[in-house]
C-alpha cells in the first residue's frame, strides 16, 4: 500500500509534468532544504550547494515532461542533483586540463595517496579565502575570479597598485600556510590555480 506522502508526491509529479507552475513551487519548497543538506554534506560549500540546488530545479522544470509519476519524485530530484555535482566536477577538471595541459598530464601519471578531486580543491580554496581579511579577500576574488589586473583592482577599490600587490601577496601566503599540511599534489595544484 502506498503511503500518503508517496501519493501526494505522485499527484505533484503528474501536475508538474503538465507544466503546472504551482505544483513546481510546491515541489521546490518541499525539497529545497533537503537537497541543500544533501549537497552540503557532499560538497562542504554553502555557495556551491546553493548553486547545485538551483541548477537541479532548473533541470527539473526543463525535463518536466519526462517525469514518471509512478516513480519516486524525491529519488528523481536526488539523481538530478547528483548528476549536477558530477557535471560540475567534470567541468572544473576540463578547465584545469585546458589551461594546464602539461601539469594535468603529469598529475594523471602520478599515484595520489588521497583521492582528491578538483572539486575538493576548490572547496578548500573557498574556505580559506572566506577567512581572509576583507581587503585581502576582495583583492584575491577580483584577481582570481574576475581576472582583473592590478591596476583595475586598484581603481575599483580606490587603493594603490602597491597595496593591491601587498594584499594579494599576503592572501596567497595565508592560503599556502593553510594548505601546507596537505599532500604535495594538492600544494602544486593550488599554487597553479592561485597564480593563473
Amino acid at each position: 500500500m502506498k503511503s500518503p506522502l508517496y501519493i501526494s508526491q505522485q499527484k505533484l509529479a503528474k501536475k508538474l509534468s503538465k507544466g503546472d507552475t504551482k505544483a513546481f513551487e510546491q515541489v521546490y519548497y518541499l525539497f529545497k532544504d533537503k537537497l541543500y543538506g544533501y549537497c552540503l554534506k557532499l560538497l562542504a560549500s554553502e555557495e556551491l550547494s546553493k548553486e547545485i540546488v538551483q541548477e537541479t530545479f532548473v533541470r527539473l522544470w526543463e525535463k518536466r515532461e519526462r517525469i514518471d509519476a509512478d516513480k519516486s519524485l524525491s529519488a528523481y530530484l536526488y539523481t538530478i542533483a547528483k548528476n549536477q555535482i558530477k557535471d560540475h566536477q567534470a567541468r572544473y577538471s576540463r578547465e584545469f586540463e585546458m589551461n594546464h595541459p602539461f601539469q594535468a598530464a603529469e598529475f594523471s601519471e602520478n599515484t595520489i595517496e588521497e583521492n582528491l578531486t578538483f572539486l575538493e580543491i576548490k572547496k578548500i580554496e573557498e574556505k580559506v579565502v572566506d577567512e581572509l581579511s576583507p581587503q585581502q579577500r576582495n583583492v584575491y576574488k577580483l584577481s582570481r575570479y574576475k581576472q582583473l589586473s592590478h591596476q583595475e583592482i586598484a581603481d575599483k577599490m580606490g587603493i594603490s597598485v602597491n597595496s593591491v600587490k601587498t594584499h594579494l601577496r599576503l592572501a596567497l601566503k595565508t592560503l599556502r600556510t593553510h594548505i601546507a599540511p596537505m599532500t604535495d599534489f594538492l600544494l602544486i595544484v593550488i599554487a597553479i590555480l592561485m597564480n593563473r
